[in-house]
């Protein structure tokens, strides 16, 4: 084909300078250069035992051994492009240095003291509404806005609340932190290891913080909380007093009271990447006064940093650990696979409902006011709804809401890709409680002065062992596939990269030879047959209008008579 683009004299002119292989060189003969000459393990003993028994059977294992790697380098590409994540699984021991402690959350389950809501005159049905703008909408009563009665309840309470809010010059988030406990109402003493801090520094290490629990109370583990030696004692340890009979009364015809079985003050571990907003519903350990909990848990190390190749370019990059802040940069904090669900449903939540969360209220300045219940509960139905719809997942099917093809559209923007974390702390926990000796109760309260009104109660954070488990998560590159290619090869027929090469040049020679006789084949003088004519046909020398020429080439040359 590349003739026909060369100039006829040109084509002359170089194929006269080409030295063309020789003549008698047949396909057989180069096929047995071929097996003589390769690396390959099979193909030479066929060739050196032909004429023999073992030439046939060298044949069939090879054509066998052919097939079956043929058959493996199919599967292994079908794998390999379809880029299944793969994982590894290991369990190390701890440096000198120990392992990294967690987070510590204090929330209070239920959200208020009722000392200080009775000090703002706060009823029992403003208490509750008020315990929906603090928490979720699954502590509503079902079917409480589908009567006139409950409606008018939230009203009236919505108006009370309003009342003392203008009363009290305060907004609606600082009357939740004034009726809310505070760091000092809860910590007594804590420590680490050999060292021991008073209320005062204890409670400089945690940081107020707004969830779906209420205000709650995060201490932030630093590069410095580490466990290094084994021992209930060598963890965290936190002395808390625990109010008695401080539960608020609520109203049950405005809170589904089932939902509230779960009260008191609660002690979630969790790691510095985690949305703190909404773990605190779903995963804590509530403390018995009088008691000693003891929380051990067990470290995860995942590592995500191998999940994008080259070959994976839709794959998102990971993210590094240090760069994520969640006061800093919300956005980025929320789009990690740890927080994916979470960030998904809060800007879900804003698009749809054009409001936000009493535990979205971090400080960033955010425009949206915050929901009332009747927008969080009329508003999150549909969004679950909808939510349902997209995953697929009948549980919310009996929520009475009609379709919205807006808000379904909205919904649908707010799930995107989220990015791993490069390296990942995961926590997992078990606890236990165990009762303090009456004796023993009396002579601490003496000597931590707890009043009459709380009681003490004990909270250990630890490892039990100084040992982890490290996960690694990746997708094979191009250095893996030439390296199980190779190994298959290996395995199967003994080749390798040179052996490769040798068949390429092998083709490469094979097709240079068939063209080559295909061209010599078009250059071979054509016999020409000439059928005389009958007896009463002859024509004679006048009656030629043209004559017979011949050439002085290899070609003949008629013209037309």
């Amino acid at each position: 084909l590349l003739f026909t683009y060369i100039n006829k004299s040109t084509r002359a002119s170089y194929l006269d300078r080409l030295s063309p292989p020789p003549q008698n060189v047949t396909v057989s003969q180069l096929v047995l250069w071929f097996n003589q000459s390769t690396t390959c393990h099979g193909p030479p003993h066929v060739a050196r035992n032909r004429g023999n028994g073992f030439s046939v059977l060298w044949a069939i294992a090879t054509t066998i051994l052919t097939a079956s790697l043929g058959f493996a380098s199919v599967e292994y590409f079908i794998s390999f492009f379809h880029r299944d994540v793969r994982s590894q699984t290991t369990a190390m021991a701890a440096q000198i240095g120990g392992l990294q402690l967690p987070t510590v959350v204090i929330c209070n389950r239920a959200y208020f003291s009722r000392a200080k809501l009775e000090a703002y005159e706060i009823n029992r049905n403003t208490t509750s509404y008020l315990m929906l703008v603090a928490g979720t909408p699954s502590l509503a009563r079902l079917g409480l806005l589908d009567t006139p009665e409950g409606r008018q309840m939230l009203a009236d309470a919505h108006q009370d609340l309003q009342r003392i809010l203008r009363h009290n010059n305060m907004t609606m988030s600082e009357l939740i932190t004034a009726v809310s406990y505070t760091c000092e109402d809860l910590v007594h003493k804590c420590g680490q290891g050999a060292m021991e801090e008073d209320q005062e520094k204890c409670c400089r290490k945690f940081t107020p913080v707004s969830t779906n629990s209420g205000l709650c109370f995060s201490r932030v583990a630093g590069a410095s909380d580490r466990q290094a030696i084994v021992g209930e004692y060598m963890g965290l340890v936190f002395y808390m007093k625990l109010r008695k009979d401080d539960i608020p009364v609520v109203t049950p015809s405005i809170l589904q009271v089932s939902r509230l079985v779960k009260s008191g003050i609660q002690v979630t571990v969790t790691s510095n990447l985690t949305y703190l907003g909404m773990v605190v519903t779903g995963q804590g350990t509530i403390l018995t006064p009088g008691s000693l909990t003891s929380i051990q848990i067990s470290l995860t190390k995942i590592n995500s940093q191998g999940l994008k190749t080259l070959l994976d370019i839709k794959e998102p990059e990971c993210v590094p650990s240090y760069h994520l802040d969640y006061h800093k940069d919300r956005s980025s904090f929320l789009a990690t696979t740890i927080n994916c669900f979470d960030g998904a449903l809060t800007r879900c939540f804003r698009r749809v409902c054009g409001c936000r969360f009493y535990s979205e209220d971090q400080g960033e300045g955010l425009m949206e006011k915050m929901c009332t219940p009747q927008e969080v509960i009329k508003c999150y139905n549909q969004l679950i709804a909808q939510v349902g719809k997209l995953s697929q997942v009948p549980t919310f099917s009996n929520l009475d809401v009609s379709d919205d093809q807006d808000k379904l559209t909205k919904a649908n923007r707010s799930y995107r890709k989220c990015k791993p974390v490069c390296d990942e702390l995961s926590y997992s926990y078990t606890a236990s409680t165990n009762p303090i000796r009456a004796t023993l109760l009396d002579e601490l309260n003496n000597n931590f002065l707890v009043d009459n009104e709380s009681t003490l109660s004990a909270v250990t954070v630890y490892y039990p062992h100084l040992a982890y488990t490290c996960v690694k998560f990746w997708r094979e590159d191009i250095g893996q596939l030439i390296g199980d290619l190779g190994g298959y090869m290996g395995l199967f027929l003994g080749c390798s990269i040179i052996s490769v090469l040798e068949f390429v040049t092998f083709l490469v020679a094979l097709v240079c030879l068939m063209c080559w006789r295909l061209y010599l084949r078009c250059l071979s003088p054509q016999p020409t047959v000439v059928t005389p004519l009958p007896a009463q046909a002859q024509l004679t020398s006048q009656d030629y209008p043209t004559e017979w020429s011949i050439t002085h080439s290899t070609k003949w040359s008629i013209t037309h008579y």
